[in-house]
Order: C-alpha cells, then structure tokens, then sequence
C-alpha cells in the first residue's frame, strides 16, 4: 500500500466545549466559527459534540492519498485529513474508487472523485477481505489511538448518509479541490465496538494532484 500524506500544521481543534445541547438530534449547534479559512470536522459521536478546527491549537486540514494493486486491479483513496502533529486525535473523510481500467489514475481523476452530490459508504481491500467497493470512507482515531472507521467491523450502514454539497476549485496549491458536506454513519473499531455519528458536516481540502 502505498500512502502520501500532505497536512498543514495550522490547527485544528478537539472541541469538547462545544455546545451540544441539541445532542444527537436536530440542527447541529456545534461551533466552527473559528476555523481558519472554514475548514473543519464536526459530529456528534454517539451525541457528544466533537470537532477538529483548521487554524487552533497547532492543527490543520490536508489531504491524503493511497493506493494500492496493479494496473487493471488498482484501488484509489483520496482523502481529507483533520489532524495534527501533537495529538493521536484525527478524523479523515475519503473517497475510494476500484479501477479496473489499462491505465493508471491522474491528477484529474483524482479530481473527478470529488462531486456533488450523495454517495453511498464504501469499503477498502484492508478492512474486507481484499475486495474494494467504492464509495466513502470516514475514520476517526480517538485519544487512546484507537482506529474506527465505517469499513472495519459489520461494515452496516443501513440508515446512514453522506453528501457533497460543494466541490469547488481550490486556490491555495495545497490540493485540488474544497469539498463541503454532510454526512451520518456508524464506526467501528473492528473488536465488536460501534460509534454512531450523527450531524455530521465538514469542510476541507481534497484531491492531490
């Protein structure tokens, strides 16, 4: 597996203060206003409010990039990453594209994954089995390290949703893209435990080049 990771170190924040009096119902009340450039995570993680800010604390928003296979058999996963250099804490929203196509994917493939619109959750070849299914991933490391995704454990979504509400040309040559959404699901950590997401919005670079 071959990983490329880019992520500025200008701030996000863990946001345990927020105010979540609406919990996991509603509107979400959660505070992103002092994320720099508008760039943040924000959920309610089983109806705690949580949220990493770009610009606070020493943490930033960037994005990444994976892939793995062969020509014809090639797995793809961009991302936007939320995290920082002095914390376990990070949450990534990635998309993931199986391409069964003679030729490798570009910079403008890289850019095509990311439109709007809704999108079912997907799959990677680590955490099912060796079999891609396309779609989102999102990954959330705790405090304690613990890795949850929706593509470990069962892998059931049932009720869950994600759209992209804005794609738009990024300007600040860091990535490709600035994807704007919302999103509901369910983590796991593949040992039988579950998160459950709700309200879940985010802004943020995507799309290397």
């Amino acid at each position: 597996m071959i990983i490329c990771l880019a992520l500025l170190a200008t701030a996000c924040k863990k946001d345990d203060d927020s105010d979540d009096s609406n919990d996991d119902t509603g509107s979400t009340t959660i505070d992103v206003s002092n994320a720099v450039g508008g760039l943040y995570f924000a959920a309610y993680l089983d109806g705690n409010a949580f949220s990493l800010l770009n610009g606070v604390d020493g943490y930033g928003n960037g994005t990444t990039q994976s892939g793995g296979g062969s020509v014809g058999d090639w797995e793809e996963i961009q991302g936007s990453i939320y995290g920082g250099l002095n914390s376990s804490v990070i949450a990534v929203v990635e998309i993931l594209k199986y391409n069964d196509q003679p030729t490798f994917l570009g910079s403008s493939d890289y850019a095509a994954m990311w439109q709007v619109g809704d999108y079912n959750y997907g799959s990677s070849e680590d955490d099912n089995n060796g079999v891609s299914v396309d779609g989102v991933i999102i990954t959330y490391v705790d405090a304690d390290g613990v890795n949850w995704t929706t593509s470990k454990g069962t892998g059931d979504q049932s009720g869950s949703s994600f759209n992209i509400s804005a794609a738009v040309d990024a300007t600040d040559g860091v990535s490709q893209k600035v994807a704007t959404g919302t999103f509901s699901c369910k983590l796991y950590d593949g040992d039988g435990n579950e998160i459950v997401v709700t309200n879940g919005s985010f802004k943020g670079r995507a799309a290397t080049f």
